[in-house]
C-alpha cells in the first residue's frame, strides 16, 4: 500500500493566500486563545454544523455559556510532552521560563484555572474543555481533539482552515492515505463549507474560484481511472 505526503498542500496554500479575507472580516486576528476557542465553539454550536459534521459537535461542541479555561498564558505550554508513569519530566514554556519537575503522572489532576490555589510544588495542568488550543511558535497545525496556533494563525480564516482539519479527522478519520489526504478534496470540500458558515456566501465563492485558479481539486474524483487503485473501499461515503 504507497503512503502519501499531502500532495497538494503546497497548491491550497497558495491559493487560500490570494483570497481577500478583509472583505469578508475574516482576517481580524484573535489575540487571545480564549477568544479563539470561543469563535470556533460558537460555530461548533450552530445547527448547520450540528447536522452537518454530527460526530464533531457531539465530541467537542460545548454550550454556549461554558467560559474557556487553561488559557493564562501562565500556565501554558509551549511545548508538551505526554509522560510514562513513574517517570520524570520537565514542562517548559511557563512564565519567565521556569521550569517544573514532576516527578509522577499522578501528580498531573485537571481542573478549572485559579490563581489563588495554584500550587507550583504540586502542579495541576489545566486543559480546556471540548476543542483543546494550545499556543505554537509558528504556524498553525490540528488534529481530532486539539490545535495549536501561533499569533498569526489567529486570524479567523486560517482558524476555520485549521476547524477543517479537526472535522476531517473526526468524521472521515485520520488522513494517512493517498485516496484521503491531509489537504486533499475531502479537506477542501469542509474547508468550503465551513467558510461559508463562518463568512458567507460571497467568501465561499471567492475560496472556491481561488481553488479552481490554483487547480486545487475539492470535489470527489469522478470515473475509474481518476478512483485511487489502493482505496480497498472506493465508494465509501465522505462526510464534507
Amino acid at each position: 500500500m504507497e503512503t502519501d505526503t499531502d500532495r497538494q498542500q503546497r497548491e491550497l496554500y497558495d491559493a487560500e493566500r490570494t483570497v481577500r479575507w478583509s472583505e469578508y472580516g475574516a482576517n481580524e486576528r484573535l489575540e487571545d486563545l480564549k477568544d479563539c476557542w470561543t469563535f470556533i465553539n460558537n460555530l461548533m454550536n450552530r445547527q448547520s454544523f450540528a447536522r452537518r459534521y454530527p460526530k464533531t459537535h457531539r465530541r467537542l461542541a460545548q454550550p454556549r455559556n461554558t467560559k474557556p479555561i487553561a488559557f493564562p498564558q501562565s500556565v501554558m505550554m509551549t511545548h508538551r510532552r505526554y509522560m510514562r508513569r513513574g517517570g520524570s519530566d520537565r514542562l517548559g514554556g511557563l512564565a519567565g521560563g521556569s521550569k517544573i519537575n514532576v516527578p509522577e503522572l499522578e501528580s498531573f489532576r485537571v481542573g478549572r484555572w485559579s490563581r489563588d490555589h495554584y500550587n507550583w510544588r504540586n502542579p495541576t495542568v489545566y486543559e480546556p474543555v471540548g476543542l483543546r488550543i494550545f499556543p505554537h511558535n509558528s504556524g498553525g497545525w490540528a488534529n481530532a481533539n486539539e490545535m495549536a496556533l501561533s499569533h498569526y494563525a489567529r486570524q479567523k480564516w486560517i482558524l476555520i482552515h485549521e476547524l477543517a482539519h479537526v472535522v476531517d479527522y473526526n468524521e472521515n478519520g485520520t488522513s494517512d492515505y493517498l485516496w484521503h489526504q491531509g489537504h486533499g478534496w475531502q479537506f477542501c470540500q469542509i474547508f468550503l463549507t465551513l467558510t461559508g458558515m463562518a463568512f458567507g456566501n460571497e467568501a465561499k465563492k471567492a475560496l472556491r474560484q481561488a481553488f479552481q485558479d490554483g487547480h486545487v481539486k475539492y470535489t470527489r474524483p469522478r470515473g475509474v481511472k481518476n478512483q485511487c487503485p489502493w482505496d480497498p473501499n472506493p465508494n465509501r461515503e465522505w462526510v464534507v
